[in-house]
């Protein structure tokens, strides 16, 4: 495990990708919720260019957010109509995808989940990690941990920034100036 001053390091590197594109986010006109989403999809790939270049999750990432990016593409090409449609449609399908993933996993008679099973604990564990559904359990626990550690350095560096935005308009909160 690496020590304070390596977490440190690593979230300055962090954050060196991270700061000039959120400005560049902050410059563009968009609705809330668009800014969420490219926040989000910047946070992502500012993990991805922080971490070692061998790790099958962050290539699995890193696909993931070319596809999104080549997407989003194509749907600003849509007429808006069009889009808010497939927008619609693709909400109904994930909806009605998760409640039927989530009754299945649903004893009805006892009313107890199947959170239990070893198979279904690792089934859950492949679908966190980026890329963890095409992987064997013993790489899925090496990435898993390299996952979750740089997963703390994105917290972290998020927490920082927070604090500095927080301190610099006065909008300091107790809580976090006592930890």
């Amino acid at each position: 495990m690496e020590g304070k001053c390596g977490n440190m390091s690593r979230i300055q590197v962090y954050l060196t990708h991270l700061l000039p594109a959120l400005q560049k986010i902050q410059k563009r006109r968009s609705s809330l919720t668009q800014r969420q989403r490219a926040i989000r999809c910047v946070a992502d790939m500012c993990l991805v260019q922080t971490v070692k270049k061998g790790s099958a999750w962050s290539r699995a990432l890193n696909l993931r957010l070319m596809r999104r990016e080549k997407t989003m593409k194509t749907k600003m090409k849509e007429s808006s109509l069009r889009q808010r449609h497939s927008v619609t449609l693709a909400r109904r399908m994930r909806l009605d995808s998760l409640s039927s993933r989530c009754c299945s996993n649903v004893d009805i008679k006892a009313g107890s989940h199947d959170h239990g099973s070893i198979g279904g604990r690792l089934g859950t564990l492949q679908r966190l990690v980026p890329g963890g559904r095409n992987m064997g359990f013993d790489t899925l626990f090496q990435e898993t941990a390299d996952y979750i550690l740089n997963l703390e350095v994105q917290v972290h560096a998020m927490e920082a920034l927070a604090e500095f935005y927080a301190s610099s308009t006065g909008l300091v909160d107790e809580t976090i100036t006592q930890q």
